[in-house]
């Protein structure tokens, strides 16, 4: 039982490879019309790279459901499904753009004949992928809230991009996906997005409380009216769906922050134990030593929207347990 989620994250693996052979088996197409002008497209069965990176990340966040619904959690299968996310978000992903890379080189003059230096950037989207997996994997705070771009979020907005080309009616959305120096920039913001310490909003639940997963569901409800805006309406302005990939990166109500409470006796009270010690340095002959006061120092890690509130929640919890008013006084340091 223990390694049926660990079979789901293999089938996330079997879809990124599908999505990648789907993606090599289409070539670009050179036509010449009777003028003499030469069309240059790739055929339109690249879609199904969409498709299967789109079946890949609905496995990916099963796999994780069915983990905790066996209670099978398990270090191996962490890493599994890294490596399977790799391929999935990062290796494919970085085909479809190496794709649409070669069109917009195509198309250009003297393009069939470019140089192949012009295409290896779109490969940089895999290797930011595999670090940003890898910075995963070593942080121990990104539970329930990630700092950067997860490589799943990247891999379903590039996947998108197939589906703006071929059902766009607007041309100009069309020409920005033919744009080289477009397909560069994104290349670099999806690099920059993943790599960074943005804290970004995970979709995990920790609770069952409405309340605490409203900022959740309502992105998620955000993005499939965009994504069934543009594939039903057949709406040709696409900026939805960058916009709902936008909305998601709002920062997280649920960031990990490490409140430590230093908590000492006051200082018009007696202290016995620092008394005790006082006495005994003074008996080990070191007698340099005037006073010694002993307290606590206590490490909390505290979810909350933002420093301020980590910092709040940090003092009513000193307020209420950790600390007594009466005889005690207590200073808070949050990161």
């Amino acid at each position: 039982m223990k390694q049926i989620p660990n079979l789901f994250t293999l089938l996330n693996l079997v879809f990124g490879c599908l999505a990648i052979a789907a993606t090599l088996q289409n070539g670009i197409i050179i036509q010449t019309t009777v003028d003499g002008t030469q069309l240059v497209d790739i055929p339109e069965k690249i879609w199904m790279a969409s498709l299967f990176i789109g079946l890949a990340a609905l496995v990916d966040f099963l796999d994780g459901f069915v983990a905790r619904m066996f209670n099978a959690t398990s270090e191996m299968g962490k890493q599994l499904d890294s490596l399977a996310d790799v391929v999935s978000f990062g290796v494919a992903p970085a085909m479809i753009i190496y794709q649409f890379l070669r069109l917009a080189i195509a198309k250009e003059d003297d393009g069939i004949n470019a140089s192949f230096i012009w295409l290896i950037p779109a490969f940089f989207l895999a290797a930011a992928s595999a670090y940003r997996l890898a910075k995963f994997n070593l942080d121990t705070k990104q539970q329930f809230g990630f700092r950067g771009v997860p490589t799943p979020a990247m891999g379903l907005l590039v996947a998108s991009f197939p589906l703006i080309y071929w059902n766009a009616a607007n041309p100009a959305i069309t020409q920005l996906l033919l744009n080289k120096w477009v397909l560069y920039g994104i290349i670099v913001l999806l690099c920059w997005l993943m790599v960074s310490n943005l804290p970004i909003l995970a979709l995990k639940f920790k609770s069952k409380s409405l309340k605490d997963n409203l900022p959740k569901i309502s992105t998620c409800w955000h993005y499939c009216n965009s994504c069934i805006a543009v594939s039903l309406a057949g709406r040709s302005d696409c900026i939805y769906l960058l916009h709902s990939f936008i909305f998601g990166l709002q920062k997280s109500d649920i960031m990990t922050y490490t409140a430590q409470i230093k908590v000492m006796p006051l200082k018009d009270l007696l202290d016995p134990q620092g008394k005790a010690v006082l006495g005994g340095l003074q008996n080990l002959g070191i007698s340099t030593v005037a006073d010694v006061r002993i307290g606590k120092h206590i490490d909390l890690q505290v979810e909350a929207a933002s420093k301020e509130e980590a910092e709040k929640i940090a003092a009513e919890a000193a307020r209420k347990l950790l600390a007594n008013p009466v005889m005690e006084m207590f200073e808070i340091s949050v990161q």
